[in-house]
């Protein structure tokens, strides 16, 4: 769901991700290029926004269960026995799990805690792929791993919310109405107020 305003910079879309993998990175390019005219205005800049009273309700019911990693290796890299086959790869995944969970407002240090500790000569901060796997209730959300950026965004769940078929596909009415009245009551107070706020 897209809603562009009339007189207005700021527009807002409502994208549903079915798995972990989301179109997210795919569709958001094709706005950048669609709300763009050469010699009148730039790309649109797309930026991710969460209500403050989800973003409040995500932080007070997250943690932290587990932290995986996987890194590609060549055999000769993790032995100094001479071997017969050089070019040989394995990959090595590592998972640390939280027993009773972790605080979210702790992620920043235990990523650091973890990410130095050493496998196969090699830190886990420095493997290829590395993901933290937050619980909400009953729901479990991943995300990347990047040093530069570790500023979680809640996820909003629509189980209990709206209704889902046996094939996992929502009510499309109810989901229709669901983020119309989420535009009206949570977002369009809170994100165009602040807008206003800062042009004036």
């Amino acid at each position: 769901m897209l809603i562009t305003p009339l007189n207005s910079d700021l527009g807002v879309l409502f994208l549903q991700s079915y798995t972990t993998d989301s179109i997210s990175d795919i569709f958001t390019d094709f706005i950048k290029s669609f709300f763009s005219k050469q010699g009148i205005y730039n790309k649109a800049r797309v930026e991710k926004f969460v209500p403050k009273q989800i973003a409040e309700e995500f932080k007070n019911n997250c943690q932290v269960k587990r932290f995986t990693f996987s890194n590609r290796f060549i055999l000769s890299e993790m032995t100094n026995e001479p071997i017969n086959y050089d070019l040989e790869e394995f990959v090595i995944k590592v998972e640390v799990v939280s027993k009773n969970g972790l605080p979210k407002k702790s992620l920043p240090n235990w990523i650091k805690t973890i990410g130095d500790i050493f496998v196969s000569k090699k830190q886990l901060s420095e493997f290829n792929k590395g993901k933290v796997h937050l619980k909400n209730k009953n729901k479990e959300s991943s995300f990347e791993i990047n040093s530069k950026n570790i500023d979680i965004k809640p996820i909003i769940y629509l189980e209990n919310r709206i209704d889902i078929g046996d094939d996992g596909l929502p009510n499309f009415k109810q989901l229709s109405k669901y983020c119309l009245d989420l535009l009206q009551n949570e977002i369009i107070p809170e994100m165009y107020c602040t807008n206003e706020v800062q042009e004036h």
